[in-house]
């Protein structure tokens, strides 16, 4: 079940506003008939989504529970590592499990043709990439000190399972939702702003994302020696889009779900493609992620205060573990060192020559580096990312024959709509520039009806965050 299904929007989600509304409206001095609501459907979301995992996702709950609690009381190292170590080993053997497995079987290939190979069948859970590591950090911030242990087993599950941003992020620090889960008021000023924030996201996702994603997928489903450089180039520059309307979308119908209901989740996209260099960038893409790997992975590292060698290492290793993170492929590990690389060139003319990208030049350039990036990312391996490369600059063979014209990969519709995505994406509005509540409202109702109208297929395309 995903958020842009129509089971979700017209059953699930109604029926989850009716009776939270209802818990409310019943118990207004206590949270807990709410928290309960919420608790419950959420379980029940991800045993629509993921099945008998919903066991799995139970099985984290409970020990990082009982084991945050046994840290906070005794403050022992070794009880960070157990805790810590037993969800890294459960998040390596569902996620990597497999790709080392081939990895290591075609190294010992190398020296010898006689091994038997045994056949993996691993099924990666759903959304596991992101409640692990809200587990983590939350057990590392009880270790810190910096939160105190959830006493109540009930509102910790909560905490790590609760369904807007269960399965896709963002990654919810435990500090930003510990006092509205034992205290919250829901005005009408947040249920209104988040009823139009979720549909603003619904409408990134349908309206664009989607459609975008119907052209990205014929371009790339054609092989190199059928591809020409400009429609290489559309499908790169589509996909570019296609990404971001796709996980933002998410990431506002999460946080508008979260408003909705009394919850305030942290931004997740703050105008990315607006950066002005990759450090600019990594400040607004994916920011839960972002300020996950920064606090948890490049600080403890020694961030950059051990001089400028270790400084490089430092962004190689977080990159490279976030290009990881992402997918269990080498396309992934290649699309993290690609950006890590270009880090460590930021810092390193900022740190000799006290240069750094900026203004127009400086967006343009950041730009083209993270959309020849995407291409790592979309491609199903190197070998077709470095292919599909070399057609974009120049190397197309039309060894095959195109079997249609640009215009049948391409349409006028889907132009339309990049034009629409690329305005919304790269230009910022003026600071003091606020749309009153009346306009976002009509806006919300519009975007709203249009997006009914292309669900009405009963039809409908994961988020890409999904598989991660």
């Amino acid at each position: 079940m995903v958020f842009s299904s129509n089971f979700f929007i017209y059953v699930f989600f109604p029926l989850f506003l009716l009776f939270y509304f209802t818990a409310v409206k019943t118990f207004p001095k206590s949270t807990k008939a709410a928290n309960a609501i919420i608790l419950l459907f959420s379980l029940t979301f991800y045993l629509f989504t993921g099945g008998f995992f919903v066991l799995l996702l139970l099985a984290v709950i409970i020990w990082n529970y009982i084991l945050a609690l046994a840290i906070e009381k005794y403050r022992k190292k070794l009880l960070l590592i157990v805790t810590v170590g037993g969800d890294i080993l459960l998040f390596l053997y569902f996620k990597y499990a497999i790709f080392i497995y081939e990895n290591v079987l075609g190294l010992l290939r190398l020296f010898s043709q006689s091994f038997q190979t045994v056949t993996l069948n691993i099924i990666l859970p759903v959304g596991i990439s992101f409640y692990i590591f809200q587990a983590l950090s939350y057990v590392v911030d009880v270790y810190r000190k910096d939160v105190r242990a959830q006493k109540n087993l009930f509102s910790f599950a909560l905490y790590i399972s609760m369904f807007p941003q269960l399965v896709a992020g963002p990654i919810v620090r435990y500090s930003s939702v510990d006092k509205e889960i034992s205290a919250r008021v829901c005005t009408f000023e947040d249920v209104y702003h988040g009823i139009c924030r979720f549909i603003f996201g619904l409408g990134k996702k349908v309206i664009i994302a989607d459609i975008l994603g119907q052209a990205v997928d014929s371009v790339w489903a054609l092989p190199d020696s059928n591809l020409s450089t400009p429609l290489a180039w559309a499908g790169a520059v589509l996909y570019t889009l296609q990404i971001y309307f796709d996980f933002s979308g998410y990431s506002d119908m999460a946080i508008g779900i979260g408003r909705i209901i009394g919850f305030h989740f942290p931004e997740n996209f703050v105008k990315p493609y607006t950066a002005e260099n990759l450090t600019d960038f990594w400040r607004r893409w994916h920011v839960s992620l972002s300020t996950f790997l920064r606090d948890y992975l490049y600080i403890p590292l020694g961030g950059n205060r051990k001089g400028a060698v270790r400084t490089y290492i430092n962004l190689l290793v977080v990159f490279t573990i976030c290009g990881l993170w992402h997918g269990a492929a080498w396309n992934f590990v290649v699309w993290g060192i690609y950006h890590g690389l270009f880090r460590m060139l930021e810092y390193f003319l900022k740190d000799k020559f006290h240069f750094c990208c900026s203004g127009i030049v400086g967006r343009v350039f950041t730009l083209f580096v993270v959309c020849l990036g995407w291409v790592f990312f979309r491609a199903e391996s190197v070998t077709r990312a470095f292919g599909y490369l070399g057609v974009m600059f120049g190397g197309e063979k039309l060894a095959g024959l195109q079997f249609y014209q640009f215009g049948y990969y391409v349409p006028v519709k889907v132009w339309v709509i990049a034009l629409l995505a690329t305005g919304l994406a790269v230009f910022r509005l003026p600071g003091k520039f606020r749309i009153n509540d009346c306009a976002k409202g009509i806006a919300a109702v519009i975007v709203l009806l249009i997006s009914m109208a292309y669900m009405s297929d009963a039809s409908f395309t994961p988020f890409i965050y999904f598989q991660f």
